[in-house]
């Protein structure tokens, strides 16, 4: 249940980065809420611990379990299986360690080991450990001893639960992939069950998004592009009662890119900057191939998504209109979403048009010498989003033109790709 995107901690020590945001005023929160049990990931690993304590570790070295002398009564099996992490902000995989709910007449030390790409970035000092109650609620601590050489965190526990990572901060989506014309919402949210007190578990809650004073510093690739057009970057617009932005990438994209949409959230008493960044990237998506032209970036020419009924997607080479350039054209009528659609005959829903860089238009069928020639055609759509009007897919086949000399139906190949989204 990973949810922290790109987290950056500059100038600050581990109360810094869990300091609350200026304005935010936490609610007394007394019950956790509950989540569903995290499904088994992997086999359990077991051991036979008694009155003189023992260790217990996994193979990956994910987890160590370490019960001192005097802890357990009598011999007691101890199992720890890895589950999937369901607590809030959760990163990285939960363990589960049975016999659940057992107490320990001592405190156990259990050390848990995190990957860097499970924090995307992210500071180690952000982290917390959680611990999952019996009503299913989470409760999440902070004392624990942290090394970040290691990638270790380790905390005191008296009952066995399940435990794991989580994060108190995170935008999201974490990363995205975008087209031209294809805008994203990121939202900063926060775990407002969070208490001062590190020794204290406190209960984790649903997060909730802060307000937009609680942040600042809207950016893109580090540059301030709010309510500004760049041709590069594109342009961002703030909400203007809880920290979302909106962001549209630029009307052409030319080549694949990357970039981060980074906010700043505003520490309470403290001087450390705590930073949110989440990737994009930016993909032309779109290409095809037609008789002498090979265009792997080809322009958005045209597109139209009518929800149950019509597709029509247009590519072009991008270039100015006194050059010449090739055009292809496909539509589908009537356009039911993703699946395969073909066209091989009389009725068929797809239709393909294209011109070659003179001008000359080919189509899905023609006629010739008291014969009609179809395609064949297929279209795959790999992708339709409903509401953001997004479709991806292929087209393959054989398009035809009429030659005025030989009157004769000449052949040609077509492929095209494209990804993008219809603002009608």
């Amino acid at each position: 249940m990973k949810s922290i995107s790109y987290l950056l901690l500059i100038g600050g020590v581990l109360t810094s980065c869990t300091s609350n945001p200026s304005t935010v005023e936490p609610e007394p929160i007394t019950q956790g809420t509950p989540t569903e049990v995290g499904k088994p990931v992997g086999m359990p690993i077991q051991q036979t611990i008694g009155s003189a304590g023992g260790t217990l570790t996994t193979l990956d070295q994910r987890i160590t379990v370490t019960i001192p002398a005097g802890a357990l009564s009598k011999e007691t099996l101890i199992s720890v299986q890895p589950v999937e992490n369901k607590a809030f902000g959760g990163t990285g995989l939960a363990y589960r360690i049975s016999p659940e709910n057992l107490e320990l007449a001592k405190e156990a030390i259990l050390t848990l080991t995190y990957k860097e790409s499970e924090l995307t970035g992210s500071a180690p000092e952000a982290l917390g450990i959680a611990q999952q109650e019996a009503d299913h609620s989470w409760k999440g601590r902070q004392n624990m001893t942290l090394d970040k050489t290691k990638r270790k965190a380790s905390t005191p526990f008296k009952r066995l639960q399940t435990y794991a990572f989580y994060e108190q901060f995170f935008m999201v989506p974490e990363r995205t992939t975008l087209v031209a014309g294809q805008g994203e919402t990121f939202t900063v949210f926060f775990q407002k069950g969070r208490r001062d007190d590190p020794a204290e578990p406190y209960p984790l809650v649903k997060p909730v998004a802060l307000k937009q004073e609680e942040v600042k510093n809207w950016r893109v690739d580090g540059q301030d592009i709010i309510d500004v057009a760049h041709p590069v970057l594109g342009m961002m617009s703030l909400g203007k009662v809880d920290a979302v932005a909106h962001y549209l990438p630029p009307t052409k994209i030319t080549e694949t890119d990357s970039l981060d949409v980074s906010v700043e959230v505003v520490l309470k008493e403290s001087k450390a900057k705590l930073m949110l960044v989440s990737r994009v990237l930016l993909t032309t998506a779109n290409a095809f191939q037609f008789l002498g032209a090979k265009v792997e970036n080809a322009d958005l020419a045209a597109i139209t998504v009518v929800d149950n009924t019509l597709l029509i997607v247009s590519l072009s080479e991008g270039k100015s209109p006194q050059e010449k350039q090739a055009l292809v054209n496909v539509s589908i009528l009537p356009f039911t979403g993703t699946g395969t659609y073909e066209m091989k005959g009389e009725g068929s829903p797809v239709k393909v048009a294209a011109n070659d860089r003179d001008g000359v238009q080919y189509d899905e069928e023609c006629s010739a010498n008291g014969r009609k020639m179809y395609g064949p055609i297929t279209v795959h759509i790999t992708e339709y989003d409903k509401a953001k009007k997004l479709v991806a897919g292929t087209v393959s086949g054989t398009v035809h033109h009429l030659n005025a000399l030989t009157r004769n139906c000449d052949e040609a190949s077509i492929t095209m790709r494209f990804r993008a989204v219809s603002p009608y």
